[in-house]
């Protein structure tokens, strides 16, 4: 893999590369991160200054917008051979029907869309549930009906449809609902995606069963491979309990495992999705695919919006296909994705460092 340059950044506005600097610079101090944090809590985002204030900042950092023709807007704008976007509607955690029923509509809408064949939809399981069936292993029929709704939609309109994954506590359900789906609607190609948390103790295991699975039962497995984004949840959920973290020991330990996983996946030539921000692993299936006697077009990567993006501008120059994770939606239902990428950035020191670099270089090439 080549050198990024600062050109990644050419899209920015002085503005915008502002904040984005101000931001990096903020997460590699605790304090400002918890500052931050506290902002994003109702009690101060009651305060229309503070509301206004994050949604010029934060939230326009690592969200495109609150509706769907702000996505549209965002993906038609950098339309590009091999760029592919990930649409996530960032709601999570249903409280009554009401909520599920427009849930199901907004993704419904998504999915209905007349996309190119750039894009594909994302879907929370716990936005179509609630937290006592996935706790419990056993979703409502009416539920599940409309996760297979959703699957069969996406299947008759050819879009490729990514489950996600959430907290280990609701996975072991969840992972049962897209098997389901898998089985069902990935007989011809892979259409519905699983994701693979790789960060988790048990998931290379998990994903070596369901690859032999494939195998024996003619199903097409769809893999979207990641290390994971509640380490803080996971670990403290555990030490409240008095359970063992089901998370790896270290970030080695993570690394080899999503590394293992990378190279079982690629070995078996299947349908994946390398979302990772990890240089050393997108090399690892980078150099894999170059050295290849043919181009696998099955496989793919991909990072979040405002993230990573001198990494992948350097992997787009390979020809790879690259997908943009895009998620929208209001900012209260955003939260939790939000904190999750501030406790993300606060653990990517080397990789802010380099770029808040590359943003240093653009901004001043254009103002001296």
């Amino acid at each position: 893999m080549g050198k990024a340059t600062s050109s990644v950044f050419s899209r920015y506005s002085n503005f915008e590369l502002l904040v984005k600097l101000l931001f990096l610079l903020s997460t590699r101090s605790k304090f400002f991160i918890r500052i931050i944090e506290k902002a994003l809590t109702p009690k101060f985002l009651d305060r229309r200054w503070v509301s206004k204030l994050i949604q010029n900042t934060v939230y326009r950092i690592f969200l495109v917008g609150e509706t769907i023709p702000e996505v549209r807007d965002y993906t038609n704008a950098r339309n590009a051979p091999n760029k592919k976007f990930m649409v996530d509607y960032c709601v999570e955690g249903a409280q009554t029907e009401s909520d599920i029923r427009a849930n199901f509509d907004t993704y419904s809408d998504l999915i209905n869309q007349q996309w190119s064949d750039n894009v594909a939809v994302v879907i929370k399981p716990s936005s179509l549930s609630f937290d006592e069936e996935l706790l419990s292993g056993e979703v409502s029929t009416q539920h599940m009906d409309l996760m297979d709704k959703l699957c069969a939609l996406a299947a008759s309109k050819g879009i490729l449809l990514f489950i996600d994954a959430e907290q280990s506590w609701y996975q072991g359900t969840i992972h049962k609902i897209e098997m389901e789906m898998i089985r069902k609607y990935n007989r011809q190609s892979a259409i519905i995606f699983a994701t693979y948390q790789m960060y988790l103790k048990d998931t290379l295991n998990i994903l070596k069963r369901d690859l032999e699975e494939s195998k024996k039962e003619g199903f097409h497995l769809g893999v979207k491979m990641v290390r994971g984004a509640y380490l803080e949840s996971e670990n403290d959920r555990a030490l409240q309990n008095g359970y063992e973290s089901p998370v790896c020991e270290s970030k080695e330990h993570t690394d080899t495992s999503f590394n293992e996983g990378a190279q079982l996946a690629l070995d078996d030539s299947i349908s994946v999705c390398f979302a990772t921000h990890n240089q050393y692993s997108c090399s690892l299936v980078s150099d894999h695919l170059l050295k290849s006697a043919s181009q696998d077009y099955k496989v793919s990567f991909a990072h979040l919006h405002g993230m990573a993006e001198d990494l992948y501008s350097t992997l787009s120059q390979e020809d790879f296909v690259i997908y943009t994770y895009v998620p929208f939606g209001p900012i209260r239902q955003s939260i939790p994705y939000l904190l999750r990428r501030i406790q993300e950035n606060s653990g990517v020191q080397n990789q802010g460092k380099q770029e808040t670099r590359l943003i240093l270089k653009e901004l001043k090439q254009r103002l001296f």
